[in-house]
């Protein structure tokens, strides 16, 4: 991200932080419009790979393929993520015990920079119990 932050990036990072999961670039986009903050989507994507590149924001690809964003709690070292795939809730896990045998694992096949990453999707507590209902 630039060294100068805008407005509008601040309200980006700040509404996918308030976010409590894994949103899309247009679920953001409707948050942002509907907080009164007049953003093209365009300006959400460039803010998204922003914060993405500076290690501020987690991007994966959800079941269905759309791209998912989720402000990071960890940004340095590598985490992993259970996310609800009915309500997005993420919560972050560091494995380190894991990550050092698939390192090993790695480099016993002659992969090398391995930076092993998961995220495990269920659902969580509360919509389990709805979905019980």
């Amino acid at each position: 991200m630039n060294r100068r932050r805008t407005r509008k990036q601040e309200a980006v990072r700040a509404a996918l932080e308030d976010g409590g999961g894994y949103l899309s670039a247009q679920a953001l986009h409707r948050i942002l419009e509907q907080q009164g903050t007049p953003i093209g989507l365009s300006t959400v994507y460039r803010n998204l790979a922003g914060l993405g590149d500076a290690g501020l924001a987690d991007v994966l690809h959800g079941p269905d393929g759309t791209t998912l964003y989720h402000a990071c709690h960890s940004p340095e070292g590598v985490h992993h993520h259970l996310v609800c795939r009915s309500c997005g809730r993420t919560v972050e896990l560091e494995l380190t015990e894991a990550d050092a045998a698939l390192r090993a694992a790695a480099v016993e096949r002659g992969f090398v920079h391995a930076d092993p990453t998961w995220d495990v999707f269920g659902l969580c507590a509360a919509c389990s119990t709805q979905d019980a209902r």
